[in-house]
C-alpha cells in the first residue's frame, strides 16, 4: 500500500485488537500492551476493499459444526473482518446445525429477537468459536453475542435476580460467506 511504499510504516501490515474497554489498531506493526498474546492470520483474497480470512471450523460450545458446511463460509467474498460493523452475520446455509446445535446446549430457542433469561440460563449460552488459517481460535463468548437491553453490559456480568432481556446479534442470515463484526 501507499504508507509502505512511501516508507511511512514498515511493514504492510495492520493489527486490530478489540477489547471490553477500547482497542487499538496499529498501521506496520502491532502494539505490545495486549490482555493475551496477538495472533495472525494471512489474508484470503488479495486486492479487495474489505478483510477476508480463510475460516477452517465453527464451534458452537464444544460442537464442531460439519465440515460440509465450513464451505459456505468462504463463498463468494468470503469471511470479513469488518470492525465497521457490530453484528456478525453467519450463512445462511448453516442456520440449521448452528441453530440445532445452539438450542441443544442452551435448552432456550434461537432467535434475533428479545429473549428474557435468568442469570442461571444465560450462564449456559454457549461460546462461539471461529477457527481461521494459522491456527487462530476467535471465540465470542455470549456477554459479546447477546446485547443485553438494559444497555448496562457491567450489569451482566454479576448475576442478577430475575429475569433481563437480551437480543442475540449473532444472525444466520448472510446469503454468501460471512461478516465477523466488532461484536465478535
Amino acid at each position: 500500500g501507499t504508507f509502505h511504499q512511501y516508507n511511512s510504516i514498515p511493514h504492510e501490515s495492520f493489527s486490530l485488537c478489540f477489547n471490553k474497554v477500547g482497542g487499538h489498531l496499529a498501521f506496520g506493526g502491532t502494539v505490545q500492551n495486549h490482555l493475551s498474546p496477538m495472533q495472525f492470520t494471512p489474508f484470503a483474497k488479495k486486492n479487495t476493499w474489505y478483510y477476508s480470512v480463510t475460516l477452517h471450523s465453527v464451534y458452537v460450545g464444544s460442537h464442531k459444526l460439519p465440515g460440509v458446511f465450513i464451505q459456505h463460509m468462504n463463498d463468494f467474498k468470503g469471511t470479513i473482518v469488518d470492525s465497521g460493523t457490530t453484528d456478525t452475520f453467519l450463512p445462511l446455509k448453516i442456520a440449521k446445525p448452528f441453530i440445532k446445535a445452539w438450542e441443544g446446549i442452551s435448552g432456550k430457542r434461537y432467535t434475533n429477537n428479545l429473549q428474557l433469561y435468568t442469570y442461571e440460563e444465560f450462564r449456559k449460552l454457549p461460546t462461539i468459536t471461529f477457527e481461521l488459517d494459522g491456527g487462530l481460535r476467535w471465540e465470542v463468548e455470549p456477554l459479546n453475542y447477546m446485547e443485553d437491553v438494559s444497555d448496562n453490559t457491567l450489569l451482566s456480568q454479576t448475576p442478577w435476580h430475575g429475569k433481563r432481556g437480551f437480543i442475540s446479534r449473532m444472525y444466520v442470515t448472510e446469503p454468501k460467506g460471512a461478516v465477523l463484526g466488532s461484536n465478535a
